[in-house]
């Protein structure tokens, strides 16, 4: 891959990001990214899930860092695609609608820890996650409730998940589950609106800023040197996370 390379961690990009994967729903969003020369890998909506979240990245793949991610066979292209691109993709568990067999691949990977719902089986990562430490919480979407702001910062709208990323003596900052929303549902979760796009850019699908905690997320990513960037005006929409997995070698400016 001349000039890009696959993320070392995953969801912190060290420098300009260039491929995501997300949603393909919400065009403008897309369209955004692209004018900033990162280009989404649109998901495919896949019967095995409710519809409402049919297209949801953060519940049809995850990215471990270090070229290795895992992903549902109904993502065939984008497996293809990543595996062209040097990466090193498994096909996942079948997803159903119910829980928890809809949430497999909505785990969380913080430094050597894989964090997952207790109530979560998956053969396949099994077999993946020997090299982590795998720590079971009541929370079945991890990834959904977490953003990853820098190696040992996240924002989370989950106590069992704060409780242990603060016992690890990571920097976490818990807000409350209102203020984003996801069509069909009461409200949206915090992680599936976002993604970082730089080291120092996180990219929000709308207005942070009506987020009843706004002051406290824009204060703790102010923390740790991270931007807004609102790839719309409209309220914070849980899409399925914006998921990085290709950056520049070298620093870009966005």
């Amino acid at each position: 891959m001349t000039g890009i390379k696959a993320l070392n961690n995953s969801r912190l990009p060290e420098n300009k990001v260039k491929y995501v994967i997300m949603s393909g729903r919400y065009k403008g969003m897309v369209d955004t990214l692209d004018r900033f020369e990162v280009k989404a890998i649109p998901t495919t909506p896949t019967t095995d899930l409710d519809e409402r979240v049919s297209d949801h990245a953060d519940m049809l793949f995850n990215y471990f860092g270090n070229n290795r991610g895992i992903i549902h066979k109904s993502q065939y292209k984008i497996a293809e695609l990543l595996n062209d691109l040097g990466l090193c993709i498994t096909y996942g568990d079948e997803l159903s609608e119910k829980y928890p067999f809809d949430c497999r691949y909505n785990f969380l990977i913080a430094n050597n820890n894989l964090i997952i719902g207790k109530k979560v089986k998956s053969e396949i990562l099994s077999k993946l996650s020997h090299r982590y430490n795998v720590v079971k919480v009541n929370q079945g979407y991890v990834a959904c409730n977490v953003v990853s702001v820098a190696e040992n910062a996240f924002i989370t709208t989950d106590r069992s998940i704060y409780k242990f990323l603060s016992s690890i003596g990571s920097d976490c900052c818990l807000v409350g589950s209102k203020g984003t929303s996801l069509p069909g549902y009461d409200c949206g979760f915090i992680g599936g609106c976002c993604g970082k796009i730089s080291k120092d850019v996180m990219a929000f699908t709308g207005k942070v800023s009506l987020h009843p905690d706004f002051n406290v997320i824009k204060s703790f990513l102010k923390k740790y040197d991270v931007d807004i960037f609102e790839l719309t005006s409209m309220p914070l929409t849980d899409i399925g996370g914006i998921i990085p997995v290709i950056e520049s070698r070298t620093i870009e400016l966005l």
